[in-house]
């Protein structure tokens, strides 16, 4: 499977953002699916795991677009972010076939949280410190996909199954 280059998306300040979103639109609170598309940028298409527990979702995932998210993930300081990476482990599957797994920071970053974000984010813009194991597909071709997310640190482990639809053509 092709690597696609973690860094230069600016994934982990950009995934916050489309994250720390309301409760009743929360990607990460969605056990469906239905909020996959809500907000998505549009050089890569995000996705999330839980806070805890397992999930299966149902989502389109546009064709021309590589697909990203974390493995486990956390916004807090440096050494909160140290403590967590030390333990930090996973997997992700794309159609049965294993996905490498980059670790990113600890790196500051800045993002904007909603009021109601299930994430105990004041509502604003604010700053911290990201750091997690992530991830990334190239584009898919149009059909059926299943990605499996796997991951945990310390006792907090999360586990998310897409069941994807690519839809569009791949442009070559």
């Amino acid at each position: 499977m092709q690597r696609v280059a973690l860094g230069s998306l600016g994934l982990q300040a950009r995934w916050w953002e489309w994250a720390a979103v309301a409760e009743n639109v929360n990607p990460v609170l969605d056990e469906t699916g239905a909020h996959c598309g809500n907000n998505q940028p549009e050089d890569v298409w995000l996705v999330a795991g839980t806070f805890g527990g397992e999930v299966s979702r149902v989502c389109g995932w546009p064709a021309e677009r590589p697909l990203a998210g974390p493995v486990v993930n956390l916004v807090d300081d440096e050494a909160g972010c140290q403590a967590f990476l030390a333990d930090a482990m996973g997997s992700v599957t794309f159609d049965g076939r294993p996905v490498p797994i980059q670790r990113l920071g600890p790196e500051d970053i800045r993002f904007t949280a909603q009021a109601g974000n299930p994430s105990g984010f004041e509502a604003g813009r604010l700053k911290g410190v990201a750091c997690g194991l992530w991830f990334a597909v190239p584009p898919a071709t149009p059909g059926r996909h299943v990605l499996v997310i796997r991951g945990s640190t310390g006792d907090f482990a999360t586990a998310a199954t897409y069941n994807l639809t690519v839809r569009g053509t791949t442009a070559h």
